[in-house]
């Protein structure tokens, strides 16, 4: 039985959810995967100290986040705006986890995890500086995906 037969009871509503169903990419799985890594490795880089033993390891962090999240952003765009053209795509995914990005930057400010006192010009610095691995990330990420 396909979607569409299985869903056919519940009028319109059925056959929206099983379109979606039906052309639904996959990408939010290794998204999902990403994330979970990315929480477990932030868990264990504060709690024993990692992001000040390894001066790499903020910009892995914010690499792989920005991979976990570009992907999470592909699945969202892909599955919710099926019209978009690949320009529109693309500049969705970046001005995304541009956004994200800023938003993480303002939670480590508000929590006080940052480098250096905020406002000061190396925390300027260092929020640039995760805003392009970030940005790199979600790059990566869409090489992965920006043909299907």
């Amino acid at each position: 039985m396909t979607n569409q037969e299985y869903l056919q009871p519940y009028g319109r509503a059925g056959i929206f959810v099983s379109d979606i169903i039906d052309s639904m990419n996959k990408t939010y799985i290794p998204a999902i995967l990403i994330l979970v890594l990315v929480f477990v490795l932030h868990y264990f880089g504060i709690h024993y100290y990692l992001y000040i033993r390894f001066t790499g390891y903020d910009i892995m962090m914010h690499v792989l986040g920005g991979v976990g999240l570009g992907l999470a952003l592909h699945w969202f765009f892909k599955t919710f705006f099926t019209n978009l053209s690949a320009k529109k795509h693309f500049w969705s995914l970046l001005i995304g986890i541009i956004i994200l990005g800023l938003l993480w930057e303002v939670m480590e400010g508000y929590y006080d995890i940052t480098i250096a006192p905020v406002g000061t010009l190396l925390h300027w610095v260092d929020t640039v500086k995760d805003i392009i691995n970030d940005t790199i990330g979600m790059l990566v990420a869409y090489l992965f995906v920006k043909d299907k």
